[in-house]
């Protein structure tokens, strides 16, 4: 799985501690991370359950 964050604008950022949170969330740029999941399709047919495993 992968997440890109934009940055957050300076009006924003302005609400959140005075610039004390650092991080992607707030300066923008990628996380990624190994995610486990199972997926089977409804008795329909008509849709897909995805479940996270030891998440």
């Amino acid at each position: 799985m992968k997440l890109t964050y934009p940055q957050m604008p300076d009006n924003m950022r302005k609400n959140y501690a005075r610039g004390a949170l650092k991080g992607i969330i707030f300066d923008g740029g990628e996380y990624e991370a190994q995610i486990s999941y199972s997926a089977q399709f409804s008795d329909d047919k008509k849709q897909v359950f995805v479940e996270l495993l030891d998440h």
